[in-house]
C-alpha cells in the first residue's frame, strides 16, 4: 500500500526534472528518422504537439499546395508574357528584376512555409489553415485557367 512516506521518498530520489513536462521540440534527432505519428496520451492531444512523421493526408495536401504554387508561378509568367501584369506588388518587384528572381523568391517564401505547415499539423486550427491555403491556391490556379481560356 502506498502511503505519504513512500511518495515523499520517491520524489526525493528523483535525480532529474520530469521529462514529460517539456514537449517535443520542433527539430530533434527524430525529425527525419523517428516513428512517432501522434501523441501517446489521449488527454495531451488537445494541446499542440510535434510528431516525427506527418499524417498522409496532410502530406498530400502540402504537396498539392506546392504543386499549385508551381502552377501559379508558371501561369503567371505565361500571362505576363502575353501582356498581363502582376497584381502582387512584392512579386511584381521581383518580376521586374527578372524571371529567375521571381521564381527564386516564390520558392524562398513557399518552401519554408510548407515545412512549417507540416511541422505544426497537430496544433489548434492548423488543419483548417492548411485546407484554407489549399483552397485559396486552387482558386488562384482556376482564375489563371479562366484567364487562359477567355483571353488567350
Amino acid at each position: 500500500m502506498i502511503n505519504e512516506m513512500t511518495i515523499e521518498n520517491f520524489n526525493c530520489r528523483r535525480k532529474s526534472v520530469d521529462r514529460r513536462n517539456k514537449g517535443t521540440s520542433l527539430f530533434s534527432k527524430y525529425t527525419f528518422w523517428g516513428e512517432r505519428r501522434h501523441n501517446r496520451r489521449q488527454n495531451d492531444r488537445s494541446q499542440g504537439y510535434y510528431v516525427d512523421k506527418p499524417h498522409q493526408e496532410i502530406i498530400g495536401l502540402v504537396f498539392a499546395i506546392g504543386a499549385l504554387c508551381v502552377l501559379d508561378a508558371v501561369l503567371t509568367l505565361y500571362h505576363i508574357d502575353n501582356g498581363a501584369s502582376e497584381a502582387n506588388p512584392i512579386m511584381n518587384y521581383f518580376l521586374s528584376k527578372g524571371t529567375l528572381y521571381f521564381l527564386f523568391f516564390k520558392a524562398l517564401i513557399t518552401i519554408p512555409g510548407l515545412v512549417v505547415l507540416l511541422q505544426h499539423q497537430n496544433f489548434a486550427r492548423m488543419r483548417i489553415v492548411i485546407n484554407l491555403i489549399a483552397y485559396l491556391y486552387l482558386f488562384v490556379v482556376l482564375y489563371h485557367l479562366v484567364l487562359f481560356v477567355f483571353y488567350a
